[in-house]
């Protein structure tokens, strides 16, 4: 039971650091024809990396200012990952998409 809520955890904050990271590059980069020239693959991991660093300074502001609680915790989450399965779910259709693409020339 411990390994699921470890890994069900680990999921929304994966998603929690997508949904942050959409919402950064959607305010960075307001011409979208520049960032579809970019692969799917590509585009998540900016994001996901983007998304990671901005959470972690929310986390730190949060600790500083003392509301650091898990309740806070887990609706920031909550929030950044319903954010991140809106706003990614094209990226990740598209790169599945790309990897099943790539496993039918491997196998060919």
């Amino acid at each position: 039971m411990l390994a699921f809520t470890v890994i069900a955890a680990s999921i929304a904050y994966s998603a929690a650091c997508l949904g942050m990271g959409a919402m950064v590059l959607r305010v960075f980069i307001r011409g979208q024809n520049r960032i579809n020239r970019i692969s799917a693959g590509t585009q998540l991991a900016v994001t996901f990396i983007l998304g990671q660093g901005f959470i972690a300074n929310l986390w730190l502001l949060l600790a500083l200012a003392g509301w650091l609680s898990p309740l806070v915790v887990i609706g920031i989450v909550s929030a950044f990952a319903l954010c991140g399965v809106i706003l990614i779910h094209h990226l990740i259709l598209d790169f599945s998409s790309q990897i099943r693409s790539i496993g039918r020339e491997l196998w060919a």
